[in-house]
């Protein structure tokens, strides 16, 4: 049989793990709280602006990507636009020209 000195510090190991993994679970679970807590709507944050796009053709597309709205715009055929603009300020923070063949239509 193994000496009592032995089974102690065994017992104490396998006692202070116990206590580390506890203590890790919780401390995962509260970040994972304060993670999912947290997720809320970019449009909340941030007050909103106004862009003119007066001008600069037609609305041929938009998308969301965070905080930025990607905007093509056709201003005569063969010739699109996109642009950046930021939706918390309305300020146009890049702008994409591109000059393309015109579409033939063939009947």
């Amino acid at each position: 049989m193994a000496a009592k000195e032995n089974l102690n510090s065994l017992k104490m190991l396998v006692f202070s793990m116990g206590v580390i993994l506890i203590g890790a679970i919780v401390l995962l679970a509260g970040l994972v709280w304060k993670r999912v807590g947290s997720d809320t709507s970019v449009a909340a944050d941030c007050a909103g602006g106004h862009v003119n796009l007066k001008g600069h053709g037609m609305l041929v597309d938009s998308g969301f990507d965070g905080t930025t709205l990607r905007v093509t715009m056709e201003k005569t055929e063969g010739q699109s636009e996109t642009m950046l603009i930021d939706i918390c300020t309305g300020k146009i923070t890049g702008t994409l020209t591109l000059d393309t063949d015109a579409a033939v239509v063939e009947e």
